[in-house]
Order: C-alpha cells, then sequence, then structure tokens
C-alpha cells in the first residue's frame, strides 16, 4: 500500500466517524428516529470497517466477481444505497404529503362549515 492510499484510508475514516457522530448527535436531539439512526450507523460502521479492513472488500469483490479493484465495488455499493435511501425519502415525501392534503382538506370543510 502506497502512501497515497493510507492518506486516502485516513481522510475516508475521519469522514465515517464525523458522519457517525453527525447521526448520533442528530438522534440525541431526537431528529432521527431510533431506526434511522441504527440505519445510519450501520452505514457508517461498515464504511469505516470497509475502510480500515480493504482485505475484505476484496474478498467480496472476488466472491461477488467484481473486476478492477476496490473503486467498482465502492462505485456499485454506493449506488445501491444512494438509491435505496432515495425510494426511502420518497416514501416519507409522499406520507407527510398525503397528511398534508388531509389537513388542508379539513381546513377548507371548516371553513366551508362555519360560512
Amino acid at each position: 500500500m502506497g502512501l497515497d492510499f493510507i492518506a486516502i484510508q485516513l481522510i475516508g475514516i475521519g469522514y465515517g466517524i464525523g458522519m457517525f457522530y453527525l447521526a448520533f448527535d442528530s438522534w440525541k436531539r431526537h431528529q432521527l428516529t431510533k431506526g434511522d439512526f441504527t440505519v445510519w450507523s450501520l452505514a457508517w460502521l461498515g464504511f469505516t470497517l470497509a475502510l480500515i479492513f480493504p482485505n475484505i472488500i476484496t474478498r467480496v469483490r472476488e466472491v461477488l466477481h467484481i473486476g478492477g479493484g476496490q473503486v467498482p465495488f465502492f462505485t456499485i455499493a454506493g449506488f445501491m444505497f444512494l438509491t435505496g435511501i432515495v425510494f426511502y425519502l420518497y416514501q416519507k415525501v409522499r406520507i407527510n404529503s398525503r397528511k398534508l392534503e388531509q389537513i388542508v382538506q379539513k381546513i377548507a370543510w371548516d371553513k366551508i362549515k362555519t360560512r
């Protein structure tokens, strides 16, 4: 391993630890549910461990027959993670949209009734 790889590892590890701290802080401030915190904690822990132990990624790549080094693996894993998060966010937005629509309808009906 070259010095460049170790520097990238250290930056990535610092990023993973920092993001875990932000998730923890958000949970303590009640901005995340326990389930959300668990998902994000596992994601950041997995990211950090993958950087600390890159041989695990190599073994996983070999099992999945992903060639070309660790970059394609992280690209595929990152894309899968991001699409999962986008789907989760879409669901939350739809739920909030429906709740907002019901509130607006209730307010409109209440205004009609008071006339």
